[in-house]
């Protein structure tokens, strides 16, 4: 993946209070000062949770498990409601489609990266990787060659390998977690010849293991930050130490 780099603008206001030159008897003044850093407070805290609020707003695609697209019945469940959430369990390895959201191009451009979030039930012990067709050469199978066959002739389209994107470390925790993944430009194609057809793009989750039955709820898509590249490396040393120890055991 290519470096990026973010810019991020902050803006602060600054107010200084004296007190030195307030009477200990003038509780008026006092209060009043009190009840201005208290709304100050109020706002402040109002101001945060809306920007938290909005981090959702700030995505390019939106997708509920309901509408996803190139849902195969034998690779992913029918939609049920689990904790409250639609939902669709996958089982250990799945293709789904979204539209191109970059436009109309067959790529993004050039040095684009983004990142694929996904929001999943965390039931597995095992990583899952997630891949995208990005009609590189230099791509890992993802697939047998079986299915590979049968979604070829299905589809009567010739299906190039995918390439991994990033692994999650399943905890087997049973919350529900966000998978961020970033994708950069040269992963992504959705022009003439990709398995899903004009303007679409072509994604797989496997989970490691032979474990299935992931919960997906919805997924998006928003431009990568310099915090994802921090979260990546992280995880990324999270599930490389966790293969270590389960070929030590």
């Amino acid at each position: 993946m290519k470096k990026y780099e973010c810019i991020v603008f902050l803006s602060a206001v600054r107010k200084n209070l004296n007190w030195s030159r307030m009477d200990i008897n003038n509780s008026v003044v006092r209060k009043t000062a009190l009840d201005f850093l208290i709304v100050v407070g109020l706002l402040t805290l109002i101001s945060c949770n809306s920007e938290k609020h909005s981090s959702s707003d700030s995505s390019l695609l939106k997708v509920s498990i309901e509408n996803l697209e190139g849902v195969n019945q034998e690779q992913w469940s029918d939609v049920k409601e689990i904790d409250g959430k639609k939902a669709r369990t996958l089982r250990n390895r799945a293709l789904f489609i979204l539209p191109a959201w970059w436009g109309n191009s067959a790529r993004p451009n050039e040095g684009e990266v983004y990142v694929l979030e996904i929001d999943y039930k965390d039931v597995v012990s095992s990583p899952f990787i997630v891949s995208s067709f990005g009609n590189c050469e230099n791509s890992v199978q993802f697939i047998s060659a079986e299915h590979k066959a049968a979604y070829e002739s299905e589809v009567g389209l010739e299906i190039n390998n995918l390439s991994e994107l990033h692994r999650i470390s399943g905890e087997l925790t049973s919350e529900w977690k966000t998978a961020k993944i970033p994708v950069s430009w040269d992963y992504l194609y959705a022009g003439e010849g990709n398995p899903g057809g004009m303007g679409k793009q072509v994604f797989s989750i496997h989970l490691i293991g032979g474990e299935g039955n992931l919960p997906i709820s919805e997924m998006r898509v928003r431009k990568a930050t310099k915090e994802d590249e921090v979260r990546y490396n992280d995880e990324t040393r999270a599930w490389i130490k966790k293969s270590q120890q389960i070929g030590r055991a």
